[in-house]
């Protein structure tokens, strides 16, 4: 199963979820923003960008199962306990039956000065 949700903000970014799930159960949030720029290298630099994003965006977030609040928590350890986080690291929180991540992945650079931040939470299988 699929879902995909987009939002387009009045400062011109946009956030797109995608929602993916059976046995394995997936969000996706996909921003594109204008709010930060830098050399992608700086990893640090960009995990807190993350972080700031989706902090703002738990706001309008249906999160019965708490995957994206305790992701988020989970987020904000790893960042300060880590001087050079890498992208794509799973970072693992919940249960040890059912496995919980959280994942930023590199940014990309799109037109103009648009940078796209992807956050993934994932839990299973279940």
């Amino acid at each position: 199963m699929l879902g995909l949700e987009t939002a387009k903000f009045k400062n011109g970014d946009q956030l797109s979820i995608e929602n993916i799930g059976c046995e394995n159960y997936t969000l996706v949030f996909r921003f594109e923003t204008e709010k930060f720029s830098g050399q992608v290298s700086r990893t640090k630099y960009w995990y807190q960008a993350a972080f700031q994003l989706i902090e703002q965006a738990k706001k309008g977030i249906a999160d019965d199962s708490g995957l994206v609040r305790n992701g988020i928590k989970a987020l904000s350890f790893y960042i300060r306990k880590n001087k050079k986080p890498e992208f794509d690291e799973e970072i693992e929180f919940g249960g040890k039956e059912i496995r919980s991540v959280v994942t930023i992945s590199k940014p990309i650079k799109r037109r103009g000065n648009t940078v796209e931040i992807e956050i993934t939470f994932g839990i299973g299988p279940l």
